[in-house]
């Protein structure tokens, strides 16, 4: 009898870094994780309108996407709003847990961080 594949979650990344990016794509998908990538808030909403299975959002605060755009708070609350069972976990170099808004039952990771640490914190979070 075939085994049933178990589909990995997925994690949307959203860093405007590319080589930052890039290493939590490479981490997270070697400790068995899905990935999508974002360099924007706007690509981050296109990726969650796109593909449903998204499971987890790991983005920074601070996001460049131009003037008038969504910064990492501001998208972590909308992705609360609109698919409220996404797990999210936020980072910064610049601000400090004290100073972020975070929508309830989320997490904020301070920069510099173990991706360990981000992908124990997601198991974690999984249903």
């Amino acid at each position: 009898m075939p085994k049933s594949a178990t589909v990995p979650p997925t994690v949307l990344i959203v860093e405007d870094e590319m080589l930052i990016r890039l290493m939590a794509e490479d981490y997270l998908r070697a400790d068995g994780f899905r990935t999508l990538t974002a360099a924007s808030a706007s690509e981050a909403i296109d990726n969650l309108e796109q593909h449903p299975e998204i499971r987890f959002l790991f983005g920074d605060v601070r996001i460049a996407d131009g003037p008038g755009s969504l910064d990492g708070q501001e998208l972590a609350a909308l992705v609360r709003d609109r698919w409220p069972p996404i797990g999210i976990i936020l980072t910064s170099a610049y601000f400090s847990k004290d100073t972020v808004r975070m929508p309830l039952r989320n997490v904020f990771i301070p920069k510099p961080y173990s991706l360990d640490r981000v992908a124990r914190t997601f198991r974690s979070m999984h249903p």
